[in-house]
């Protein structure tokens, strides 16, 4: 199979001027494909674990959507080793930090592809990062969902540009499942 991965088609002025044919209204149904294989994979007892826009290639033409690079998934009770920090869980990340592996868990996999959701969404814009608080803080530290939805987040540390906007343009309904994916402990 041939395809372009999803990650090129993150950045919206990217995607208008070398995919025109592709628009994000594509982007999200071609999310909610790659879904439906990670679901079907998961009723199979397969987590993928190493969930990231570059394992995820798209077609432009046909839009046909295919998970690569599943070797190093996890089958049962064998755990795989391998995963983009990005699109970890943080669970998983300290495991990884302390020397340890973590099983993934259903809840894992969910976390990395609300990233990858987000993402789509957002214009290639990580959940989890903000302005940076100082400059002695460490990266780690200073990773946390800071869109305001209710009576959570901190608009005076959310990423600036148009990434406000278009998280004021998403319904309650995703913003409550963004926030609840990406607060939870």
């Amino acid at each position: 199979f041939t395809g372009v991965g999803i990650d090129t088609f993150l950045h919206l002025r990217n995607l208008r001027k070398d995919h025109p044919s592709i628009r994000r209204q594509d982007l999200v149904k071609i999310a909610l494909r790659w879904v439906k294989i990670v679901e079907f994979l998961h009723k199979s007892g397969i987590y993928l674990v190493d969930l990231n826009p570059q394992n995820v290639l798209i077609d432009p033409i046909t839009k046909v959507v295919s998970v690569v690079d599943i070797d190093s998934a996890q089958i049962d009770k064998y755990p795989c080793e391998v995963g983009v920090e990005d699109y970890l869980s943080p669970r998983q990340i300290d495991a990884m930090q302390n020397g340890q592996l973590a099983m993934s868990r259903y809840k894992d996999e969910l976390f990395s592809i609300a990233i990858m959701l987000f993402k789509i969404l957002m214009g290639n814009k990580h959940p989890l990062e903000c302005k940076q608080l100082s400059d002695d803080q460490p990266k780690n530290k200073q990773r946390h969902f800071v869109y305001v939805f209710k009576q959570y987040g901190d608009a005076s540390i959310m990423p600036g540009g148009t990434f406000p906007v278009l998280w004021d343009r998403m319904n309650d309904e995703s913003k409550q499942l963004f926030h609840d994916i990406f607060t939870d402990d």
